[in-house]
């Protein structure tokens, strides 16, 4: 896993756009439809905002605004012109998708010009966002098992050993050393132990949920928050893996290291010629 960072980086740059985990072909409010029909399939569905059918997705309604008004009311009537930064493109990274839906809360998605889908809080539970993020965890949990070991210069096996086997390292006993790591935690950006621990539990937490098919909208309860955690995570992970390249220039230079004795420099006490 720790070889393959520049692929799960690509993951949210490169290969997973917005178009994989929005909502495609979303319902549309007919422009004649009354108001207490919309309503009724935007509150069963869960719906908050849906375009309005025959605009290309330039108006739209929102479920807000249908409950304070006569039930006969039509759509066409209360319909709003869509704003400019409520639209983005099908092409937009994950990353930024992310970033930008936890600026606005939804978002129209396009593609060639037009509408294709919409972008909510709800579409954060697609498997396309568990995936990255899980792949993000699992880089993590080996990246900290790496670091631990040569910082505390304790023998950790770089993965948690098979079932039955049991190596005791489980991710929360890595977690519960750590704190206690002053060295380890400054490198990673923390200045303590409880801050570490707060940050940390909540991946701990996230990392559960998504083994057992959930999803990151159980740790976060807007998009913002979801857009914050990501970006933590990423910046975390990103730094264990920097970490871990550094410490191994540290082993290598440690390995080609030769010492020799100062009265007979022929006699190499540590190195490839050692007696």
């Amino acid at each position: 896993m720790l070889n393959r960072i520049r692929e799960i980086d690509q993951l949210a740059t490169t290969i997973f756009r917005v178009e994989h985990f929005c909502t495609r072909s979303p319902q549309q409010a007919r422009p004649g439809e009354r108001v207490v029909d919309v309503h009724m399939w935007m509150e069963l569905n869960d719906f908050d905002y849906a375009p309005v059918a025959g605009t290309n997705g330039r108006m739209f309604v929102s479920k807000l605004s249908l409950e304070v008004v006569e039930r006969d009311q039509t759509v066409s009537s209360l319909s709003q012109p869509t704003p400019d930064d409520h639209w983005i493109e099908a092409h937009t990274s994950l990353r930024d998708g992310l970033n930008r839906l936890a600026s606005t809360d939804w978002l129209f998605v396009r593609e060639n010009g037009g509408l294709i889908g919409i972008l909510t809080l709800h579409d954060l539970a697609s498997p396309v966002i568990s995936t990255y993020l899980l792949a993000r965890l699992l880089g993590m949990e080996h990246g900290l098992r790496r670091l631990l070991g040569t910082y505390s210069n304790e023998m950790i096996p770089d993965e948690p050993s098979e079932k039955g086997k049991g190596d005791g390292w489980t991710l929360e006993k890595v977690m519960n050393r750590l704190t206690t790591q002053k060295d380890l935690l400054k490198d990673l950006g923390y200045p303590s132990g409880k801050k570490f621990e707060k940050a940390f539990k909540c991946f701990l937490k996230l990392r559960n949920h998504l083994a057992h098919a959930r999803s990151i909208l159980y740790v976060a309860k807007d998009a913002r928050e979801a857009a914050e955690i990501v970006s933590e995570l990423e910046r975390f992970t990103s730094c264990i893996f920097g970490l871990v390249v550094n410490r191994d220039a540290v082993w290598l230079s440690y390995e080609a290291t030769e010492i020799t004795d100062s009265d007979d420099l022929s006699f190499v006490w540590a190195g490839v010629d050692a007696a």
